[in-house]
């Protein structure tokens, strides 16, 4: 329940802050600011799962949640004295059915996700809660089609270049996000490296975001920001590539090299997407707009994580299932679920007689096949972007680049 709180808490200043940067910023300010928010985002992802690693040691887990809480309190602090008093508006009444479709839909398709490794795609479990998330997204559609203050404004994905817009957040999650969970995962349960080293690791990601979101804005001096998050992405999906070689292979130049480009080329797109979205859009809607962006971005960051988690499972799976000999399928099942969460000590224990090097084989083809997949994902989503922004290129500059 606090969990779920932390969570909803999150979403609501991700969608308001967005929409309050963009009513105090216009044009090339705008362009700017939310450059800024993207290498604030930068520093966050750069430091803080090193500074957490060390802190986990040193004073545990409750030592970091009350950094937060003390790091919240503060922002709440600046934000009271500083934030300009909102203009007032009529009060309008939530549409809590909506709020309850969508809410019971996505966690009905994240939990179809999550039984697939262990029941198969065509089970009754997996099917019935993927017929039971599609009728209640449909339902959802429907309710905001038909109220006057629905949650998400449908209206706004009649806006070709906000849906162009809208597959940033789905790439970026691909190629940065997903990597943010997964690669010290395997860090940890594959190569048995400790959190501050992992972390150490991991910062090869994640520096980049300091310095590239405003590189990504200076650019857009000379080029759309289309063809920036464009090119971004590209580079991304080579870095996507290259990750999956250079841990099937232990090159660590390799590795470095693929996470830095992973890092880089997410971080183009990073800092000025949120603007994006709210440009796309007329500036009434800014809003709505920024909340269905905001949506759309974490929505997919956990439908992503379960699929991700799905991926590893089921591959690990096949890959077992086919070599193991002596197991019953139930104990080869959970070895798998074991290798999907990086954690290959406990796989081994659940089978002591098959070689550590074939299960070492097996978890990393698993991630080789997956970063390949994310790569070709990361890819489409860049020819997307670039047929929806970049070829109205024009008009996306004039609205942003103006004043």
């Amino acid at each position: 329940m606090l969990r779920a709180l932390q969570g909803l808490a999150a979403a609501m200043i991700l969608a308001s802050g967005s929409a309050a940067l963009a009513q105090l910023y216009d044009g090339a300010q705008r362009t700017r600011a939310f450059s800024i928010l993207g290498t604030v985002f930068g520093v966050g992802l750069a430091f803080g799962p090193l500074l957490i690693g060390f802190m986990t040691d040193a004073v545990g887990w409750r030592g970091v949640y009350a950094l937060f809480a003390l790091l919240s309190a503060g922002v709440l602090l600046i934000g009271l004295a500083y934030l300009p008093a909102a203009e007032k508006s009529e009060p309008r009444t939530p549409d809590n059915l909506g709020l309850l479709l969508f809410t019971l839909a996505l966690m009905l398709f994240t939990a179809s996700l999550m039984v697939i490794p262990a029941r198969g795609f065509l089970s009754l479990t997996t099917l019935a809660l993927l017929i039971a998330s599609g009728g209640l997204f449909v339902a959802f559609v429907v309710r905001c089609r038909r109220v006057n203050n629905p949650v998400l404004d449908i209206s706004l994905l009649r806006h070709p270049r906000f849906v162009g817009v809208l597959l940033l957040p789905v790439a970026t999650c691909c190629c940065y996000v997903v990597l943010l969970i997964i690669v010290p995962l395997h860090f940890m349960g594959g190569e048995g490296m400790s959190e501050p080293q992992s972390a150490l690791y991991l910062m090869a990601l994640t520096t980049p975001m300091l310095v590239f979101p405003s590189v990504a804005a200076l650019l857009t001096r000379w080029f759309s920001p289309g063809h920036v998050s464009t090119a971004g992405l590209m580079m991304a999906s080579v870095g996507l590539l290259l990750l999956g070689n250079a841990l099937h292979s232990h090159h660590l130049p390799q590795l470095v090299l693929a996470l830095i480009l992973c890092g880089a080329g997410a971080a183009f797109p990073w800092g000025l997407m949120d603007g994006l979205a709210i440009s796309a859009v007329p500036m009434a809607k800014a809003g709505m707009a920024a909340g269905l962006f905001n949506t759309v971005r974490v929505a997919g960051e956990g439908i992503a994580l379960a699929v991700v988690s799905a991926v590893l499972t089921a591959s690990n799976n096949l890959t077992l299932q086919s070599r193991v000999h002596g197991y019953a399928p139930e104990v080869i099942d959970r070895a798998a679920g074991w290798l999907g969460a990086g954690n290959m000590p406990q796989a081994a224990a659940l089978l002591p007689d098959f070689s550590l090097r074939a299960l070492r084989e097996s978890y990393d083809s698993a991630y080789t096949l997956l970063f390949s997949g994310l790569a070709v994902v990361t890819l489409v989503c860049a020819l997307m972007v670039w047929r929806t922004l970049c070829r109205k290129a024009g008009a996306i500059q004039t609205r942003d680049s103006g004043s």
